[in-house]
C-alpha cells in the first residue's frame, strides 16, 4: 500500500525531501528524539518550580520577574506539549508504510500541534526575551517606562500577537505550502535578534561608562544627572546576559536554517540541519531554569521556602 502524498509531506520537514531518500535522516531523528523524550519531564519539572516560586512570592511581582515568569511558562508548555508530540510524530514516521497509514490521523494532529503551537511558543519566547532586554536597558538609562501594570499589558500583547501567524502556520502544514510563513518567521526572528543584540550592547556601554565615572571619582553628578546604582542592576543584567547567550546558542542555528532553506530547498542535508537545530531549541527550555537558580538568589530562596512548605 502506497503512502499518501499528504503523509509523505508530514513526515518530512516542510516537504523538502523524502526522508527515505536520506539514510542518515532516520538514525539522527530517532537518536535526537530519545534525547528530547528524556529532557521533556526535566523541562516540565524545572519550569513548573520557577513559575510556582514567582507566583507565590509577592516581592517578585516586578516587570523583570513577570517577563521571566512568562518565559518559564512558555518553556513549561514546550516540555509538556510540543516535545511529546514531536517525539511521537517522529517515531510514527519511522514505521513502515502500513503502520504509517494506520496512524495518519494522529500524525496529522501531532504535526499541527508541533508546527502550529510549537512555532507559537517560539514567537512568544523570542518576544519576551526581547522585552526583557529592552526593559533592563531602559531601567539602566533611568527611564522607568516599564512598570508593573504596563508589564502586564505587554505580556498580554506578546501572547496575542503571534496567534494569527501560528494558526496560518498550522493550516499550511496540512497543504505543504510554507513559503509565506517561512518569510514572516525569518523576518520576525531576525528583528528580535537585532533588538536583543542592540539592547545588550547599549547596557554594556552604560556599564562601561559608569565604571569610567567611578575610576574618575565622579560619584555625584555628571552632565546634571546622578550616576546609576550599578550594584542594583548588575546582577539582573548579567543574568539576562547568560539567558541571551543560551538563546544565541539555541536559536541562532534554528534561524540560520531558514536562510539555508531559502537557498537549498531540495538539498537532503537541509532536513538534518533542521532537526539538529530544532533540538537545540528544545535544549534551551530545559537549561533556562538552571540559569535562574544559578544567577538569581531570589529564585533560590523562594525555592527553598517552597520546598519547606
Amino acid at each position: 500500500m502506497a503512502i499518501s502524498t499528504s503523509v509523505s509531506i508530514l513526515c518530512s520537514f516542510d516537504g523538502v525531501t523524502d526522508r527515505k531518500q536520506n539514510p542518515a535522516y532516520d538514525k539522527v531523528v530517532l537518536s535526537l528524539s530519545i534525547v528530547i523524550a528524556v529532557l521533556s519531564p526535566i523541562t516540565v519539572a524545572g519550569n513548573a518550580l520557577i513559575v510556582a516560586v514567582i507566583w507565590r512570592n509577592r516581592t517578585l511581582r516586578t516587570p523583570f520577574y513577570m517577563f521571566l515568569c512568562g518565559l518559564a511558562i512558555t518553556d513549561l508548555s514546550t516540555g509538556l506539549i510540543t516535545q511529546p508530540f514531536y517525539v511521537a510524530s517522529q517515531f510514527i514516521c519511522s514505521e513502515g508504510p502500513h503502520e504509517l497509514e494506520d496512524d495518519q490521523t494522529f500524525l496529522v494532529l501531532a504535526r499541527v500541534i508541533t508546527g502550529g503551537f510549537g512555532s507559537y511558543l517560539v514567537y512568544v519566547t523570542v518576544l519576551i526575551l526581547t522585552c526583557m532586554s529592552i526593559e533592563r536597558w531602559l531601567q539602566m538609562k533611568r527611564r522607568f517606562l516599564v512598570i508593573q501594570r504596563r508589564a502586564r499589558f505587554i505580556v498580554a500583547g506578546i501572547v496575542l500577537v503571534p496567534i494569527p501567524i501560528s494558526v496560518f502556520r498550522a493550516l499550511n502544514i496540512l497543504t505543504g505550502s510554507y513559503e509565506h510563513v517561512l518569510t514572516v518567521t525569518f523576518a520576525l526572528l531576525l528583528l528580535c535578534v537585532i533588538a536583543i543584540s542592540t539592547s545588550s550592547f547599549k547596557v554594556f556601554q552604560i556599564i562601561r561608562s559608569h565604571q569610567q565615572q567611578v575610576q574618575a571619582r565622579e560619584t555625584r553628578q555628571i552632565s546634571g544627572q546622578p550616576t546609576i546604582n550599578l550594584a542594583k542592576y548588575k546582577k539582573s543584567v548579567f543574568s539576562i546576559l547568560y539567558i541571551v547567550l543560551l538563546f544565541y546558542f539555541s536559536y541562532l542555528p534554528f534561524i540560520v536554517f531558514f536562510g539555508i532553506y531559502r537557498s537549498l530547498k531540495s538539498h537532503p542535508v537541509v532536513e538534518l540541519v533542521y532537526v539538529m537545530s530544532l533540538n537545540s531549541v528544545f535544549l534551551s527550555s530545559a537549561l533556562n531554569p538552571l540559569i535562574y537558580l544559578w544567577r538569581m538568589s531570589d529564585i533560590r530562596n523562594g525555592l527553598k521556602q517552597l520546598i519547606w512548605r
